[in-house]
């Protein structure tokens, strides 16, 4: 069996946010997503479950707090990477409760991003979730 790509899904309502973020994860060898507000991705999620989530935590409409329960409730996003940014060292006490598992502030460190993509990558190549 060929080893799977791992799926990214991009999500800020900024585009140049979500823009760049996806052609750094191309150059990286992902297959990126991305959505600009919380809605789409939760449809984006469900349609493509992807094994990673990066998000604002500061979206118009849908807040990321809400996204990431409400996406934690999808039963295919059970074993997915969560990772929130946010402008707000305070924000990380509440990204946890809200089901993130790692908390970035703005701007995210891209070097910490690509090690704990390429362990993700790592763990989905050798058949782990």
């Amino acid at each position: 069996m060929a080893a799977q790509t791992l799926r990214v899904l991009v999500v800020d309502d900024d585009h140049d946010t979500v823009d760049s973020t996806k052609m750094v994860l191309e150059i990286w060898g992902y297959h990126p997503i991305g959505a600009y507000d919380g809605e789409t991705a939760l449809a984006l999620a469900a349609e493509h479950q992807p094994h990673v989530v990066l998000f604002d935590l500061a979206m118009p409409g849908l807040h990321g707090y809400d996204f990431a329960r409400r996406l934690r409730a999808l039963p295919t996003m059970h074993d997915a990477l969560l990772i929130c940014v946010s402008g707000y060292k305070q924000n990380e006490e509440r990204a946890a409760e809200a089901a993130c598992d790692i908390h970035f502030l703005k701007p995210f460190p891209t070097d910490e991003l690509e090690r704990i993509l390429a362990e993700r990558a790592a763990t989905l190549r050798n058949g782990r979730s």
